[in-house]
């Protein structure tokens, strides 16, 4: 179990997420979760629901929002004990705990580790702080201390990046944090030391200039004496502002590494009212930030022309497309997604991304396309592995004759053919079966469901349900499944699912492929034991997995070298 309180308050079990309709259960919540594994006493928690005007019915009132939340968050988590109540979790499941256990060990590492600590500390923030409760001082306080937090850590992480000589990225980032908080003198400094190792040495000295006309403005001070001494070294050229050289290798490479990266490119909305741009550029960088530290994204360029990011451009993985895509599609941006090979740079891969961004929605560029829809690609016929695929014809008729679900899971190492043999099983039988197909993810909210929400695209709902006496009912969840709502449960989103594929299968088997099972949640694990066990359909589960996969679906095939 998580407890979100960067954001409005949330609470995430078993891959989902949802909210607490009643104020007073959301506030006792987040005045627990602020002190989770300690003993808050009751005079407290009624100081902090009621403030000093409590009335006397607060005691009687607070035991009942303490019984009503034990119902949501299950038994043994929230314990009496004298002189009040105890939140027993671990601090890590708290994000504001484990936000602030992140910055404090940046601290202590080196600039690169400290970069990356602080990004995922800043990750977790999904607005502010406990957005929902600001009409209670307590939250309002805890809410003020946080959101500085916040803003610091964004600062040290920005310190860091300029360490590491990330200048030409962070200028965008910059502008637009000064644009949004114009007293903060660090900030005007980063950006000031930003553009002067871009060989923007004027817009640097502007950037001085503005600043001592806010501070003059508004608090009546001069800078701060160590921006006036950056101002000054920046006027001299002073060789100590250069940017770090990074170390050269003692023996270097015998030739330059190609590697394959995706590149997306956002373009943000449009607005002629500098204010209002700054703002809408504001919240976009804030969502965009943590829409690609869920999809490990690297952002290198910010600002009113447009978004870049690159994936796997310092470690490469087999869904960098797929990353890619799903944060494209997050964003709710025009945006390209193009792949390609690079040697040192993504110069073509760029303009493909950057032209498929002048459309509307999200588009991929071929390559992109076939890398997330791997699985539907139809390539000569398979050699070497008759014995597999035989046992997977073998284990769709008896699906078939059966009218029942089976499960197969296919395990082997990356690149040793579980793909290449789902698609010649998919070859062979596409005139046969109803195909629908899921790709588990690593990364993100809802992670659970995403396999479900690609697949279903795949199928008609409406026409297969279309004699189903509870049609609408089932088709209600789908929807709110498909749009990644809080409002359908896991038992929901099961039984939904179940009709759906039972509907699909009256008309003829159908062939459910699960690609990269190894990153599945337990959730999805759980809804093909249940599949298993209560569909009296003809339905084949293949899933394809890596050999760390923990627990294997069904029978098991293992590809050999």
């Amino acid at each position: 179990m998580e407890i979100r309180l960067l954001g409005p308050l949330e609470v995430r079990d078993g891959g989902v997420t949802f909210t607490l309709p009643r104020r007073q259960q959301r506030a006792l919540l987040a005045a627990l979760a602020l002190r989770a594994g300690e003993t808050v006493s009751t005079d407290r928690l009624v100081a902090d629901l009621w403030g000093e005007r409590a009335p006397a019915s607060a005691i009687g009132s607070l035991q009942n929002a303490v019984s009503a939340l034990r119902k949501v968050l299950g038994e043994g988590v929230l314990v009496r004990q004298a002189p009040g109540y105890r939140l027993l979790v671990r601090p890590d499941d708290v994000d504001a705990t484990r936000f602030e256990r992140l910055v404090s060990e940046a601290r202590s590492a080196e600039p690169a580790g400290r970069a990356a600590l602080l990004s995922d500390a800043l990750a977790l923030w999904r607005g502010p702080a406990l957005a929902d409760l600001d009409e209670l001082e307590f939250a309002r306080l805890e809410a003020a201390r946080l959101d500085e937090l916040y803003v610091n850590a964004l600062e040290e992480r920005l310190e860091a990046d300029l360490e590491l000589g990330r200048h030409g990225a962070l200028v965008g980032e910059l502008e637009t944090l000064v644009a949004t908080h114009p007293l903060r003198e660090r900030l005007r400094g980063q950006l000031m030391l930003a553009l002067y190792r871009c060989g923007r040495q004027a817009e640097a000295l502007e950037v001085y200039r503005a600043a001592r006309l806010a501070l003059a403005d508004e608090l009546g001070l001069d800078p701060t004496p160590e921006l006036q001494e950056l101002e000054r070294r920046i006027l001299r050229q002073d060789p100590a502002l250069a940017a770090p050289v990074p170390p050269v290798p003692d023996t270097p490479p015998a030739q330059t590494e190609r590697q394959l990266v995706s590149v997306l490119v956002a373009v943000p909305p449009a607005e002629e009212d500098p204010e209002r741009l700054r703002q809408r550029l504001d919240e976009v960088l804030a969502a965009a930030r943590g829409t690609l530290q869920r999809h490990r994204g690297e952002l290198v360029r910010f600002g009113p022309e447009g978004l870049v990011a690159v994936f796997g451009a310092e470690r490469a993985s087999d869904d960098d497309a797929v990353r890619a895509t799903a944060a494209a599609q997050e964003l709710g941006l025009p945006a390209g997604v193009a792949t390609g090979e690079s040697v040192g740079g993504a110069g073509s891969v760029f303009v493909r991304a950057a032209e498929l961004a002048r459309g509307t929605g999200v588009q991929l560029d071929a390559r992109t396309h076939e890398l997330v829809h791997a699985v539907r690609r139809h390539d000569a016929p398979l050699v070497g592995r008759s014995e597999e695929l035989g046992r997977l014809e073998d284990a769709l008729a008896t699906a078939h004759v059966e009218r029942r679900c089976h499960v197969v899971t296919v395990v082997g190492e990356p690149g040793i053919g579980k793909s290449r043999l789902a698609r010649e099983l998919v070859r062979q039988r596409r005139g046969d079966v109803e195909l629908l197909v899921g790709r588990c993810v690593s990364f993100g909210d809802g992670a659970t469901f995403a396999p479900l929400q690609s697949a279903m695209r795949d199928a008609d709902a409406e026409e297969a349900l279309e004699h189903e006496p509870e049609a609408s009912l089932v088709l209600e969840r789908l929807a709110a499944l498909a749009e990644g709502s809080d409002a359908v449960s896991l038992g929901e989103a099961y039984w939904a699912v179940r009709r759906l594929l039972e509907a699909l299968a009256g008309r003829r088997p159908v062939l459910f492929v699960l690609d990269d099972v190894h990153w599945a949640e337990p959730g999805l694990l759980d809804l093909v034991d249940y599949l298993t066990d209560r569909v009296d359909a003809p339905l084949l589960v293949l899933c394809l997995a890596r050999p760390e996969l923990a627990r294997t679906p069904g029978a098991k095939i293992v590809l050999d070298p």
